[in-house]
């Protein structure tokens, strides 16, 4: 199986989920389409820590003066907008008072003139400046800590270097700016000047803003290993391929994920529902072991993206139900967009029988075959998930026929090359200088 596993792993490294990047910092990205559903009457607004910005010239000053600068453009007539600041205001409290580091926002409703241009998307998007360049931005949402950690890892830079044994250590355990994280990549060079040791800064730019990269100097061969601490077998995973800056950021971005998905605190829609590889999901106990499956779903990564969600919480019953599964025992589901197959697993199932399962659906008669008319069966866990931030409200979810259609099949790197070039436009990539920070649309 090690032979087979190598060669999807590295298909699954290019190919990635329909064009759908997952990373690190967003395992579990609030739902922006049911989010904009919500009322904002109960959202704190209050400012916090957030300074307001009220013109281009004030904008420059900033920039001239500290050398990073974290600005919201938002209003509070757009849903999404208002909740996104909320967010950011409350994430104030969270960062350290960093004597070269503002905060900013600017209330478009308030500032018309200053924010003249921008459009719907751009009013929930943080904007990361370092030096007076815009470095990396932040659209997505989850919770404050998102915020958080998306300003620290903008503040260290793309790569950090890791001085002596003991920084070696505390990272390969995951722990990054006081917190263990979900993965952690760290690479050595024998210099600075050695080839590989460039294209892994020309990588970490590309990724930059979504992912923990360090690396140290010490003499012998260059080397990546991405470590995940949460992981009970594949906690260390090293690059195998060449060392050109696209083939690093592959493998960043492969490594980087969970081998199983959990999906209690929420999902990516695109990356989970509209992914071109169907979905193979074990309901079970936060007891049950994962080796097994996560043996398949190492070397079955390009076939499925396997995920797992604990039977304790409240929402599984109505994901069972809407499901027609009665019985309350351990079940593997494959959802491929509308057909749903299901079968009881037990930890004795080895990662050949659950093969052998997967590839005999193709001659089966699928368990169910669920309606794009109606509410898709695990949208309740998103709706939980944005409760559990804002405050729980009820939600009348209307049909998403679009859960049910896979997103293009691109190049992991082509979409993420894409998503920056987009991601920008509302402010300008240079610094002081330019005449409007959000001209170029």
């Amino acid at each position: 199986m090690g032979r087979r596993g190598e060669k999807n792993r590295r298909k699954d490294e290019r190919r990635g989920g329909g064009g759908v990047i997952l990373s690190p910092l967003l395992i579990h990205p609030i739902d922006t389409k049911i989010l904009q559903m919500r009322s904002t009457k109960d959202v704190d607004i209050s400012w916090k820590n957030v300074r307001e910005v009220s013109s281009n010239e004030e904008m420059d000053r900033i920039l001239e003066e500290k050398t990073h600068l974290f600005i919201l453009f938002w209003s509070n007539t757009d849903i999404l907008s208002t909740h996104s600041f909320s967010l950011f205001s409350n994430a104030s409290l969270l960062l350290p008072s960093y004597e070269d580091t503002v905060l900013a926002h600017v209330p478009c409703h308030i500032r018309s003139q200053f924010c003249m241009g921008l459009r719907s998307h751009d009013l929930h998007m943080v904007v990361g400046y370092t030096n007076g360049t815009k470095m990396s931005t932040l659209s997505e949402m989850n919770d404050s800590q998102l915020y958080r950690d998306w300003m620290e890892i903008v503040r260290a830079g793309p790569i950090r270097e890791l001085n002596g044994v003991e920084e070696v250590k505390e990272a390969k355990r995951g722990f990054v700016d006081g917190k263990r994280r979900v993965a952690v990549t760290i690479a050595s060079f024998p210099s600075r000047e050695h080839t590989a040791f460039r294209h892994f800064q020309m990588a970490a730019d590309k990724l930059f803003g979504q992912y923990y990269l360090f690396y140290s100097i010490k003499e012998g061969l260059p080397s990546i290993q991405t470590y995940r601490p949460g992981e009970t077998i594949y906690r260390r995973q090293g690059h195998v391929d060449e060392f050109d800056p696209q083939s690093i950021a592959r493998f960043v971005i492969s490594s980087s994920l969970p081998t199983i998905i959990p999906i209690a605190t929420g999902f990516s829609s695109d990356y989970l529902l509209r992914n071109t590889r169907p979905l193979l999901l074990l309901i079970s106990s936060s007891s049950f072991d994962l080796s097994n499956l996560s043996r398949f779903s190492f070397y079955s990564s390009s076939y499925f993206i396997v995920a797992n969600l604990d039977s304790s919480i409240p929402e599984t019953s109505s994901v069972l139900k809407d499901l027609f599964i009665s019985s309350t025992e351990p079940h593997l589901i494959i959802l491929d967009k509308m057909k749903v197959w299901h079968m009881e697993l037990s930890e004795s199932n080895t990662e050949e029988e659950i093969l052998e399962w997967t590839n005999a659906i193709v001659e089966m008669e699928p368990n169910l075959v669920l309606s794009p008319l109606g509410v898709h069966p695990l949208r309740i866990l998103q709706i939980s998930a944005i409760n559990r931030v804002f405050g729980r409200q009820e939600i009348d979810l209307p049909e998403d026929p679009s859960l049910y259609s896979p997103l293009p099949s691109i190049d992991i790197l082509h979409s993420l090359k894409e998503s920056q070039s987009s991601s920008g436009c509302p402010f300008m990539n240079g610094g002081a200088t330019a005449p409007s920070h959000h001209q170029e649309l």
